[in-house]
């Protein structure tokens, strides 16, 4: 799983990532009346998005990094930049080899330390809005490059 956003921005979440609770959003109306036992279902405008939990661990290791220095310290300080990264208020590309692509905004983000690993190494939880087509020109317009740098 990836999250891409602009100026190289890059993150592999590969451990214990999941997507859950995937859900496709249609305006749909109900309508019940006194007079007839079935509601009548109408179609409530053009709104066709999704909507899914993603989650994971937020490790240095996710990169394929390995530790020099100080492994806690090294930790903390690729948190802290993954946190920022996912508080900026701007689109992000989700990719995935199973869901796919999709341009998101993340909300509810949170984030859980690990205790069972020495709270060293936290989990992030998040929702995923879909916010835009997938296409070339929607990356563009919102400044998400280097697709073409991922495998997968």
């Amino acid at each position: 799983m990836f999250l891409i956003g602009g100026d190289k921005e890059i993150y592999k979440i590969a451990f214990d990532q999941t997507v859950d609770s995937y859900k496709h959003n249609i305006s749909v109306n109900k309508i019940e009346t006194i007079g007839s036992q079935y509601p009548y279902i109408t179609d409530g405008g053009s709104i066709n998005y999704r909507t899914f939990n993603i989650s994971g661990l937020i490790s240095k290791l996710n990169d394929g990094s390995f530790y020099e220095g100080d492994a806690v310290i090294e930790e903390k300080a690729f948190r802290d930049k993954f946190l920022e990264f996912v508080h900026k208020k701007r689109p992000l590309l989700f990719k995935t080899p199973t869901e796919g692509n999709f341009i998101v905004r993340l909300t509810d983000v949170s984030f859980t330390p690990k205790t069972e690993l020495g709270r060293m190494i936290w989990s992030f939880s998040a929702t995923a809005t879909e916010i835009d087509k997938f296409s070339i020109e929607n990356l563009d317009k919102y400044n998400i490059k280097y697709l073409y740098e991922i495998e997968g």
